[in-house]
């Protein structure tokens, strides 16, 4: 199973960046791009660069967590890839009203949500302005996301090898690139994807709900 990929941009902590890796397969970006712009909607199920197509994004995506691949400052050059598989298998996509995402938090916020929140009292996040760009910092960008609830929380809950927060985000009406189910249905196979995985690039998330459960676990709804 795939981690979720923390946030680059407004700026990131030069502490998240410190532990962040090279990336690797850049330059076959513009070769994946030119097999894909060749299939069309009526013969990706036997066009044999698909496949091809498949295999070169599974270095550069699904590998994340053993740090291959496109790392935190260069995760959103992966869009016009998945916007064209969006265009080749967007006949069996579908509307998605919300879109989940869990993670811990990076190491070196580990649990400043608990040392800070009480989760037994209604939380204003506008009152904790740092707490607030971090969590809107993970939400941002270029990321994975989930149809299912469930699936966002045991993502959360991910053994990072040191004690964090657990957060599961709700984005409300996000902005989904490519429904990945609707490639499954297409090709009827899953790599480099996860089954009910949203591909999302939320550009302007705002945190406007936080609530905190035992156990570290908090959850954060988001709009764009």
């Amino acid at each position: 199973m795939r981690p979720y990929n923390y946030k680059y941009a407004m700026p990131v902590d030069p502490r998240v960046l410190k532990h962040d890796f090279e990336s690797k397969g850049l330059e076959t970006i513009p070769q994946i791009l030119a097999m894909l712009k060749q299939v069309t909607p009526h013969d990706a199920l036997v066009n044999p660069l698909m496949r091809r197509v498949s295999e070169a994004l599974t270095e550069l995506w699904f590998r994340i967590d053993t740090q291959e691949g496109v790392n935190l400052r260069d995760r959103e050059k992966l869009l016009p890839i998945f916007k064209e598989y969006d265009r080749i298998f967007k006949k069996y996509a579908e509307h998605h009203n919300v879109a989940y995402r869990g993670v811990n938090l990076p190491r070196v916020y580990a649990t400043i949500l608990s040392e800070t929140l009480d989760p037994t009292k209604e939380i204003d996040i506008n009152d904790y302005p740092e707490q607030k760009e971090i969590l809107e910092n993970l939400a941002y960008g270029l990321r994975s996301w989930s149809q299912n609830k469930d699936t966002a929380i045991i993502w959360s809950m991910s053994d990072k090898g040191y004690k964090a927060d657990k957060v599961v985000f709700t984005c409300h009406n996000p902005n989904v690139v490519l429904d990945c189910n609707s490639y499954m249905k297409s090709l009827r196979y899953k790599a480099p994807f996860d089954e009910d995985e949203l591909i999302c690039y939320i550009e302007n998330p705002k945190v406007i709900k936080i609530s905190g459960r035992r156990g570290s676990f908090w959850y954060v709804d988001v709009i764009e």
